[in-house]
C-alpha cells in the first residue's frame, strides 16, 4: 500500500505560514513548500494558480 500524502488548501497554506515565520517572507517559494510537504511542485498547482495567488490566499 503506497502512502501518498494527502495535501490540502490549508495544509499548504499552514506550510508557507510556517516557512515565514521560521525562515522569513523571502524564502517562502513554491519548491520550498513542496520540500517541506513531501511533494513535487508541480502538485501545488492542484490546489493554487501559483505563488501569487498563494500570497493573495494568505493574506485573507
Amino acid at each position: 500500500m503506497s502512502q501518498r500524502a494527502q495535501i490540502s488548501l490549508t495544509k499548504i497554506l499552514e506550510a508557507a505560514i510556517d516557512i515565514c515565520n521560521e525562515e522569513g517572507y523571502e524564502q517562502l517559494a513554491l519548491s520550498n513548500i513542496s520540500k517541506r510537504l513531501g511533494i513535487k511542485t508541480p502538485s501545488l498547482y492542484n490546489h493554487i494558480q501559483g505563488l501569487t495567488d498563494l500570497k493573495q490566499k494568505m493574506a485573507y
